[in-house]
């Protein structure tokens, strides 16, 4: 049974800078821990894997995270937060 939390840092390759995204990588096991406590789960953010290993996992990511193509680092990290919690994913830029 696993259960970890996976934080990746990226940024604009043609600039400084990185920023945080979480992903929350769980075993098929561990749902089912979960769903003896409640009824309802939530699925957002989590990458399910049969069994966990390290080194696939982070292969997995890499590539995912390379995946992603826009104009923009904003939208670029709109798509990569489908996979993981962007830390400005809540951020709007008010003016202010």
């Amino acid at each position: 049974m696993a259960d970890v939390l996976v934080q990746v840092f990226a940024g604009p390759a043609d600039g400084p800078g990185e920023e945080q995204f979480q992903v929350e990588v769980v075993t098929p096991a561990a749902l089912r821990a979960r769903l003896s406590k409640s009824q309802f789960l939530v699925g957002r953010h989590l990458l399910i894997t049969e069994r966990f290993d390290w080194a696939a996992t982070t292969d997995f990511l890499r590539a995912r995270f390379e995946e992603p193509e826009a104009p923009t680092w904003p939208e670029v990290a709109d798509k990569l937060a489908r996979l993981g919690l962007w830390e400005f994913e809540e951020y709007r830029d008010y003016g202010l």
